[in-house]
């Protein structure tokens, strides 16, 4: 769980919050910033501009060339396969050169199940990894923010940054008190470079639904703008990360938490927090190393995420690897001991809580009813909840979406194929005209689902665990309300549900205790051998 708070932070100077004289020379001065951070946004938007025409005639000579070939020939989708794969290297050679915003947008279309599995295998390397700045430059935004205290509560601070990412970096430092911390320091003048290359990748997308209006990519821009927007002012992190540790207290399972928050020595721009020893959630050899089984992982990260999606409405908006860190939590219980159980307790500490999703009542019941048909294989019931959540189109693709298992170009065409979705095109059109909120429960979604797929956890347990918390998240049978189906008001329909995810926790919960025998018979012949 998170820790708790320092007793003795009264010891600390007062952090002073930073005040900029209003005149003449101090508006120049921005203004000159401004212009120095949209000339220097030119040569990317220069790069990308290049990658966006060259991927232009490239598809324009692909669908030239392929115009008599059938579509849905395997002959026609491996030739598209490669296609994608071609310009997918060249745009993640672009994201990588740019950086900032660019590696958010590569990570962010990444995380979208209707991007093209290429362009999604490509930029899913790429790492929310930046060249850090020079102290010195660090040093003033510090002095800036926390005012001369800067150099005074801390007894050491480590000059060279731990992580640098596209918009701050990490230093690892030591407060007075004795703590282990990490200072998150922005970039300086990162609104103003933030806002040209935003302005720049609206141009593009722009650009290509303009041409090839199949592709429209208008979702994106818009869904990053709004994501930036919010991860530029820290103290949204703050009282985010609050938030979650407030509602992770009250869980029945304690596998995961956040970090303790500073807030009385942190500012929209600086954030100290407490340092977190861990290692990434899909380093998988180095779990295996600290005696922590993957497999478990991934079966707490689901959990965790299903409680928080379709119980709680209070989702982390980037959970990505880099963002979930694992780390040991106490000694073995006494269980643990008797069974010779050498598998260490563990928890998962959040990172990153800059962007969170808030779902409503009507949205969360309606995934809840989404996720309770998969299970129960009720095909009518998912068209009727799909419809309601994206259109009569969207209720084909919605279940794709989220349940979508294909690891092979293989595999998604024959997937495609058996629901009428021609492409892209049918993905792009859903993103374009679906909710905002919707699309972005769509985008974690996928984002769990991959990581948990690294840690062994199959699409089949995926389903179970959710649907579990999807039983719970329902209002009782005797509740009548326009947004719940009128299968779940009958009583059998109710038992049906509670049978199969009652039966199933039950069969998981006497293999593990099958398991947990066998290795306790094993630990005492290897003690008597």
């Amino acid at each position: 769980m998170p820790s708790t708070a320092p007793t003795n932070l009264s010891i600390l100077p007062p952090v002073k919050s930073s005040k900029f004289p209003r005149s003449w020379f101090s508006f120049l001065s921005v203004l000159y910033c401004h212009i120095l951070l949209l000339v220097s946004s030119l040569p990317r938007a220069g790069r990308t501009l290049v990658w966006v025409m060259q991927a232009a005639i490239s598809y324009t000579w692909f669908q030239w060339r392929h115009r008599h070939e059938n579509q849905a020939s395997a002959a026609y989708q491996d030739a598209l396969s490669e296609q994608h794969n071609q310009c997918a290297i060249k745009l993640l050679r672009v994201c990588r050169a740019n950086g900032g915003v660019y590696i958010k947008a590569g990570q962010f279309a990444s995380a979208f199940g209707a991007v093209p599995i290429e362009y999604r295998r490509k930029m899913a390397c790429l790492e929310d990894r930046a060249i850090p700045k020079p102290y010195s430059v660090i040093r003033n935004v510090m002095l800036e923010e926390l005012g001369p205290e800067a150099e005074t509560i801390f007894s050491r601070f480590d000059r060279n940054a731990t992580a640098a990412a596209s918009l701050a970096q990490v230093h690892r430092a030591c407060l007075v008190t004795g703590e282990e911390v990490a200072v998150k320091v922005q970039y300086p003048a990162l609104a103003g470079a933030v806002a040209a290359d935003l302005a720049a990748i609206k141009l593009f997308s722009w650009l290509v639904s303009k041409f090839f209006p199949k592709f429209n990519m208008d979702w994106l821009a818009y869904e990053l703008e709004h994501k930036l927007a919010t991860e530029l002012n820290f103290l949204n992190e703050i009282h985010n990360a609050r938030k979650l540790s407030a509602i992770l207290q009250g869980r029945q399972y304690k596998e995961c938490s956040a970090p303790y928050m500073y807030e009385e020595l942190s500012s929209p721009r600086l954030i100290i927090m407490e340092w977190v020893n861990g290692v990434k959630i899909n380093d998988i050899q180095a779990l295996k190393a600290a005696g922590i089984e993957p497999k478990a992982v991934g079966w707490a990260l689901v959990k965790v995420f299903a409680e928080l999606m379709l119980i709680q409405g209070y989702i982390h908006g980037d959970p990505h690897p880099g963002n979930a860190m694992v780390r040991r939590r106490g000694r073995r219980g006494f269980w643990h001991w008797l069974l010779r159980d050498k598998r260490q307790p563990f928890e998962i500490v959040m990172l990153d809580h800059g962007t969170y999703f808030t779902a409503d009542t009507v949205m969360r019941q309606q995934l809840c009813q989404l996720w309770c048909s998969f299970v129960l294989g009720d095909k009518q019931l998912q068209a009727d909840v799909g419809n309601f959540l994206a259109g009569e189109r969207g209720a084909s693709i919605l279940p794709v979406l989220l349940t979508h298992a294909a690891r092979t170009r293989e595999e998604e065409r024959r997937l495609q194929q058996s629901l009428g979705i021609e492409g892209f095109s049918d993905m792009s059109e859903l993103l374009q005209t679906a909710s905002r909120d919707l699309v972005e429960l769509l985008r974690i979604n996928t984002v769990i689902r991959a990581v948990s797929n690294q840690l062994g956890v199959s699409m089949d347990e995926r389903k179970r665990v959710f649907a579990w918390f999807a039983r719970r998240g329902l209002p009782p049978y005797y509740v009548h309300a326009p947004h719940i189906h009128h299968k779940f008001n009958q009583v059998r329909r109710r038992l049906q549900l509670c049978t199969y995810v009652l039966g199933w926790h039950t069969v998981v919960t006497a293999r593990a205790c099958l398991v947990a025998t066998w290795r306790y018979m094993l630990g005492l012949m290897y003690d008597v051998l």
